[in-house]
């Protein structure tokens, strides 16, 4: 993928020339940490319980901590997915076997962004189906 083909979000609005993704698995689940190359923000989302389905995921910049948590029942057509009504977008979607995507990404309006949001967003797929490694 060639720089600029791309829109990867990590915390912040300008887009970052890469993204580091780290997978981890842990009793049979699978973590995904992807990292921002230039802010060193971090997004940390877990595999369903169930395997796959939707997840949230929690965003770490400049000290901040911003949590998306799927209310219970939602699909990914809900116009709003998430317990806190501040944030929108897609949740992340799971698969059994550890293939994430992100969808139209996450989003969070706050004031503690110059920008006025905070967003998630990784274009494609992400693939932690070997569970640890990157």
């Amino acid at each position: 993928m060639a720089n600029g083909d791309s829109s990867f979000y990590v915390g912040n609005l300008h887009r970052s020339d890469t993204v580091t993704v780290t997978c981890s698995e842990k009793g049979g689940t699978i973590t995904a940490t992807i990292t921002a190359s230039d802010d060193g923000a971090e997004f940390t989302t877990t595999q369903p319980d169930e395997g796959s389905g939707l997840a949230g995921g929690t965003l770490t910049m400049d000290g901040e901590e911003f949590t998306w948590e799927v209310r219970d029942g939602a699909t990914a057509d809900d116009e709003k997915p998430f317990v806190d009504e501040m944030q929108t977008g897609e949740p992340v979607s799971w698969s059994d076997t550890g293939i994430l995507e992100f969808g139209s990404g996450l989003r969070q309006a706050t004031t503690k962004s110059d920008e006025g949001e905070v967003r998630v967003q990784i274009p494609g797929q992400v693939d932690c189906s070997g569970g640890s490694g990157g």
